[in-house]
């Protein structure tokens, strides 16, 4: 890699010379005769490598590992690649450039799958055995899993997520939210981890949950929001931040009332500075900015 240049594969398409091997023919060596020979075979140990490295990839169903033998799940996962090679191949691509910050985008990794899956499958096995892997950052709920999640809940994971949304256990809440729970999941009257956290006054929680795509105005069964319960209990450096991400503060709940007629002293003041569009206080501001 030059000075001054980016991320990088750390060999070519066709660098199967650029890496120690015991045999050129080997498919566990990483080369690309291997997979040429086998693809699924070498998609299947490219998940066994991810899934070693950062067990949140694993299968997803009720509990995230299913007490089940890591070559199990990338076994499972290479089935479901060959639905749809090109595609699925793709997005496990764009998964290990993007924890390698190697430049590149969807439609880029789909298209190298689609020409070239064997070239492409032995330049990232290639990569993941020189450099690594430590899994993304923020993990999100596959599509295929999030289908599922009406028949195969998430229950032990989404369930410790609302307690330390309830408990500002931020801690754990990054956990399990990293492990693959829902950070829009529903509990008791329909009420998300962002209401908890917004209830309770846990503006880390609250940061953390939107992060992780906790929707701001999402309703319980009675209509309320997480700003409605942030107003109510005078929290006004919540309000002040779900203002900031977009929180709809004229949002009504089933008895037609909006945040604001819940609110009294500053925080009504704050609310009613935000229905008039006027500018919120600086101190607002400074207050909420390690939430937002």
């Amino acid at each position: 890699m030059s000075e001054g240049a980016g991320p990088t594969w750390s060999t070519g398409l066709c660098g199967c010379l650029e890496i120690k091997t015991d045999s050129p023919v080997d498919p566990w060596n990483y080369t690309l005769s291997g997979a040429v020979c086998c693809p699924c075979c070498m998609y299947a140990v490219i998940r066994k490598i991810q899934l070693e490295a950062a067990p949140g990839e694993h299968l997803y169903c009720v509990e995230n590992t299913c007490g089940s033998n890591v070559w199990l799940h990338a076994l499972v996962q290479t089935l479901w690649c060959l639905s749809c090679p090109p595609v699925n191949g793709g997005i496990n691509r764009g998964i290990i450039r993007r924890q390698a910050k190697i430049p590149g985008g969807l439609a880029q990794d789909v298209l190298m799958h689609s020409i070239c899956c064997p070239l492409a499958l032995a330049q990232e096995a290639r990569h993941l055995k020189m450099k690594g892997y430590t899994g993304e950052t923020i993990l999100r709920l596959p599509a295929w899993r999030s289908c599922l999640v009406g028949v195969f809940p998430l229950h032990d994971l989404n369930q410790r997520l609302l307690t330390a949304a309830n408990d500002g256990d931020v801690g754990e809440a990054e956990q399990v939210l990293k492990l693959g729970a829902d950070a829009n999941v529903k509990g008791i009257n329909d009420s998300t981890p962002l209401m908890f956290a917004a209830h309770e006054g846990h503006a880390d929680v609250l940061k953390l949950l939107i992060e992780f795509g906790a929707r701001v105005d999402q309703e319980d069964r009675s209509g309320t929001t997480a700003m409605h319960r942030a107003a109510q209990m005078g929290h006004t450096d919540i309000v002040t931040s779900l203002y900031l991400k977009g929180a709809n503060a004229e949002k009504t709940d089933t008895w037609g009332k909006r945040p604001e007629d819940y609110a009294t002293g500053k925080t009504y003041d704050i609310i009613r500075a935000m229905l008039g569009k006027k500018h919120i206080p600086k101190a607002l501001h400074m207050s909420s900015a390690h939430v937002a």
